[in-house]
């Protein structure tokens, strides 16, 4: 996994919950810039960080292509601007009518700077970034040893 404390959504390999990084002294000491942005639809349920502050997320919500399905869509993201600078879809999955981030919606950071997920389609997939692009670097087909084309429902309801 990637070194620093924000490479996966528990914020370390030990899924603590918790980081090395120093907070605030007082609110009182604290600028705040707001502006308007434009939302990114859906919800992204793990955010992490690369090396260079670029931010990582998986937005998943309902296909707009194919009904009865929720599109999962892994995005990076401007660290300032919050802008969209690269996308890139992953494979959609039956909606279980819940929460459910099974099947793209977690994801970690490697020591690489890489994307490592596991997909709807029980792959391991890893993607690194060149030039605003993500370029599948690797990917571990799994379907044969799961044996079971319905695990990846888990739900968080």
């Amino acid at each position: 996994m990637g070194a620093n404390n924000f490479s996966e959504i528990h914020l370390n390999s030990f899924q603590t919950d918790t980081t090395s990084t120093k907070g605030p002294a007082s609110a009182s000491s604290q600028t705040v810039q707001q502006g308007l942005l434009r939302p990114i639809t859906s919800i992204g349920g793990t955010i992490a960080f690369n090396s260079r502050g670029q931010i990582f997320t998986i937005r998943v919500g309902p296909s707009s292509i194919n009904s009865g399905e929720d599109a999962e869509t892994l995005l990076l993201i401007h660290p300032e601007t919050l802008k969209v600078l690269a996308e890139q879809d992953l494979p959609d999955r039956p909606t279980t009518g819940d929460l459910s981030f099974a099947g793209g919606g977690y994801f970690y950071m490697d020591n690489l700077d890489r994307v490592v997920l596991v997909n709807a389609k029980q792959q391991i997939q890893i993607y690194e970034v060149q030039n605003y692009q993500f370029l599948p670097a690797q990917t571990y087909d799994l379907s044969e040893q799961i044996n079971d084309p319905n695990d990846n429902q888990f739900n968080l309801s």
